[in-house]
C-alpha cells in the first residue's frame, strides 16, 4: 500500500501474551530499537530480511497490525505528559 507505515520487529523475539486491557490474545515482539511491541495474533509480515549486523531476521509489519491500533481499551495505556 502506498504510504503504509511499517514497523520493524525481530522475528525470533515473538512470545505469546494477552492484552491486560481487553484480554485479546496477542504476540509480543522486540523492535529493532529494543522496545517491546504488542502485535495482533493474526498479523502477517509484509516482508522480511536478514539484518547484516546481527544476523537476525527482521520482519516488517503494517502499523495497522499493532495491537494498539485495534485494542478497544487502548486509552488505558495512553500516557499523558
Amino acid at each position: 500500500m502506498p504510504g503504509e507505515h511499517l514497523v520493524r520487529l525481530y522475528e525470533d523475539s515473538k512470545t505469546a501474551g494477552t492484552c491486560k486491557g481487553c484480554q485479546a490474545p496477542l504476540d509480543w515482539y522486540e523492535t529493532v530499537k529494543g522496545r517491546n511491541m504488542p502485535m495482533n495474533r493474526d498479523a502477517v509480515p509484509r516482508k522480511s530480511e536478514t539484518d547484516r549486523e546481527t544476523g537476525r531476521v527482521v520482519a516488517f509489519f503494517s502499523s495497522d497490525d499493532t495491537h494498539w491500533a485495534s485494542c478497544p481499551a487502548y486509552k488505558v495505556f495512553k500516557t499523558h505528559p
